[in-house]
Formats: structure tokens, sequence, C-alpha cells
């Protein structure tokens, strides 16, 4: 939802505002920006991971990830190394990855 100027979104307990939204929904190849959010990405307020190589110019803005694997916390601690004010957002209750890591050749 745009509140003057910046998104917003009402949680169950809480709400975030943020200038932008980086959304991070995985696979490559395979970019999605949520229905609800679509009507954002012609005014540059929401975009998809994927269409960033450089996140400098995230830097000093609070920026909401929607997204709860690993490409989404990823987004997150780069954003944060460039400077930004990075928040995760998931509509789930933990971060889910693709299943338990390889064990290593012996």
């Amino acid at each position: 939802m745009l509140h003057r100027g910046r998104c917003r979104h009402r949680g169950w307990s809480s709400q975030a505002f943020a200038s932008s939204v980086v959304v991070a929904s995985g696979m490559d190849g395979f970019a999605h920006v949520p229905r609800p959010l679509a009507p954002l990405v012609p005014e540059g307020l929401v975009s998809h991971a994927s269409h960033h190589a450089d996140l400098s110019g995230f830097a000093e803005r609070a920026v909401v990830v929607v997204g709860a694997g690993q490409s989404a916390q990823e987004s997150a601690a780069l954003l944060h190394e460039a400077g930004a004010d990075a928040q995760l957002l998931a509509r789930v209750g933990a971060e889910s990855f693709a299943g338990s890591p390889l064990k290593a050749a012996q």
C-alpha cells in the first residue's frame, strides 16, 4: 500500500514503512513481483532483486526485502553492506531453504 510516497505494509501486529521494496522470490529466470505490489513497479517503488547489479543506489534508504529464502536473505545482507536500512519481510514463520546441506565427500 502506498502511503505518503512510501510503501506501507500492515502485518499482524506491526507496520513497516520503506522508500523502496526489493522482491527476492528466488530462482533466476523466474522473477516475480506479487500482484499487489506490481502497480508500484512503474513508480520505482518496487523492483525485483534480479534487476539490480549494483545496490549502492539504496544507500541511506529504508528497503524492505520480501521473501524468506536464500535470495531474500542475501539481498538483505548485501543491501545492508551497501549502506541501506534493510528489513526482511516474509509470509512464513521461519526462513526457508531448498533442503539439508550436502554431506562433504570423504
